[in-house]
């Protein structure tokens, strides 16, 4: 089942560019190859790099059923297939063993199965849509790992570029059932002018982003 769903996404070109998990010969080191030699870049020509680290809270077993079966069908997967996915995320059970005692079952509303083959995919399906979410910056993800960077003149125009994108964001995660995690989600700047602060303020919404100069 797996494999008919790859194929069918690689086929058809589904997949975002910018999901570097679970696909053949792309790798942790390459992504981050990418992004450090564009901030490097960037650096170079004398600009400032924002970045934002993104924790999504207990992301796979955050995963909205309803919301996943429809994006399933916004990939075009429909029919006997569907059906049977379908069926594979309904009434599932799950609970704890110790010492050879079982707690009682619990029904498995959220989440797809870790461990399982398709709990991956389903994930970056799920996912699939975020990049396009962001205009102020580009995304890249590793699975739930989420890196966005916005580059621009000065440390002013970063922090503005910041708070468009974690408003972006808050809207995406409201439309698909995610949390984006406070106190793990951190912002970094990075320059290489001195820079004499302090930062402009967050808005009230944006009070728990943590800020660090790299200069």
């Amino acid at each position: 089942m797996c494999n008919s769903i790859n194929d069918h996404l690689q086929t058809h070109n589904l997949v975002s560019c910018n999901q570097w998990g679970f696909r053949k010969n792309r790798l942790t080191e390459g992504l981050l190859l990418h992004m450090t030699e564009t901030w490097k870049s960037a650096l170079d020509q004398g600009l400032v790099v924002g970045v934002l680290f993104v924790d999504f809270r207990k992301a796979f077993d955050s995963v909205n059923h309803s919301i996943m079966l429809e994006k399933l069908k916004a990939t075009g997967i429909s029919g006997s297939l569907f059906s049977w996915l379908a069926n594979y995320l309904s009434n599932r059970n799950q609970f704890v063993q110790i010492s050879g005692k079982r707690s009682t079952p619990q029904p498995v509303k959220y989440g797809v199965s870790q461990g399982s083959i398709l709990g991956p995919r389903f994930f970056s399906i799920y996912v699939n849509d975020l990049p396009e979410s962001i205009c102020n910056g580009e995304l890249h993800m590793f699975a739930d790992d989420t890196t966005i960077y916005t580059i621009g003149k000065d440390t002013d125009m970063i922090i503005s570029s910041l708070q468009c994108i974690l408003s972006q964001l808050h809207i995406w995660c409201t439309s698909n059932r995610l949390i984006a995690h406070e106190t793990k989600t951190e912002a970094m700047i990075i320059s290489r002018s001195i820079f004499i602060g302090p930062l402009p303020a967050p808005k009230p919404s944006t009070s728990n982003l943590h800020l660090s100069v790299l200069a």
